[in-house]
This record gives structure tokens, sequence and C-alpha cells, in this order.
């Protein structure tokens, strides 16, 4: 009787462990699912910045080229008399 009374008692423990577990791994996976989420959406962001700092390589190149010019032209406004071209 004794022997009975024990092993349902361990049982009763065993299920109450046994759903705690349950439980707690519910928890896990639902934290596991929102983790993989913002693992996607920052995968996406380093994309976008791989893109933007593509973009704004080119647009620092198209910069430095027009540069140069730019500032020929400039100089050779600077040094044209005001009076030359203009009717007098």
């Amino acid at each position: 009787m004794v022997v009975v009374v024990l092993l349902g008692g361990m049982h009763g423990y065993q299920s109450y462990q046994l759903s705690q577990l349950q439980k707690e791994l519910t928890t896990l996976r639902g934290e596991l699912q929102a983790l993989n989420v913002k693992i996607k959406e920052v995968g996406d962001l380093q994309i976008k910045i791989k893109d933007l700092r593509g973009k704004n390589k080119i647009i620092e190149d198209l910069n430095r080229k027009k540069s140069g010019p730019v500032l020929v032209m400039e100089s050779l406004s600077n040094s044209t008399p005001a009076a030359f071209g203009s009717p007098t």
C-alpha cells in the first residue's frame, strides 16, 4: 500500500514537472519565432545599407568628377573682364 501511494505521488510530481516544461517550451518557441522575425529584419536592413552605400559611392564619384570642369569654368569666368562680350 505504501508503495502504491509512493508511486502515485511520484507520478503526480512528474506530471507537474512535465506540465511546467511544456509551458516553458511553448514560451521559448514563441520567443524563437520573434527572434527569427528580428533576424530577417536585420538582414533586410543590412541589404538596404549595402545598397545605399553603393548609391552614395556613385554620387560621391559623380561629384568628384564634376568638380574639376566646374572649377575650370569658374576660373575662366573670374579671369574674363566684365566688359568683354558686353555691348559698349
